[in-house]
């Protein structure tokens, strides 16, 4: 660490020293990148917020719709249609999930950083965890369908024979 005298300065008395001033902008720019990074993460769990609450809001009114209706053929081009709905928003809850993470890892190629930046994301904004209940909702429903759906099919192959 080098010690230098300020010049102008000097009739005060003053010793700087260029060692704090480097830490010193260092720790300005880390706390500009942690607050950019922030700022990111608070989009992001909006953007899942409204996605946790409003789609699948609409895909379960979809769902009671679909089921009010007396007509098979309808019943069933409802029915298909959901489950491409759902099967959407578990992919977009998939897709901002991997986006997250790959966002937040990207500027930490140091181990030590990317486990420290693992474990903070592990921390769940209240949008989040309500996007991760409803897409375990959605997906048990889609498996109820297609478990339902396949077994009709074997019901009706077995009385065919």
């Amino acid at each position: 660490m080098s010690v230098y005298v300020d010049e102008d300065r000097l009739d005060q008395g003053t010793i700087s020293s260029q060692a704090t001033v480097n830490v010193a902008n260092n720790i300005e720019i880390d706390n500009k990148i942690v607050s950019y990074q922030e700022k990111r993460d608070t989009i992001i769990s909006k953007i899942l917020f409204a996605l946790g609450f409003f789609l699948p809001a609409i895909w379960l009114i979809s769902l009671v719709w679909a089921r009010k209706t007396k007509y098979r053929e309808v019943y069933r081009w409802r029915r298909y249609s959901i489950i491409a709905f759902s099967l959407l928003v578990i992919v977009l809850f998939c897709v901002g999930w991997i986006a997250i993470i790959v966002f937040s890892l990207i500027p930490y190629p140091d181990p030590s950083k990317f486990n420290d930046v693992m474990v903070k994301s592990m921390y769940l904004y209240p949008g989040e965890l309500i996007a991760i209940i409803w897409g375990f909702l959605i997906l048990g429903v889609v498996s109820y369908e297609f478990i339902k759906e396949m077994y009709w099919k074997i019901k009706k192959l077995k009385q065919r024979k």
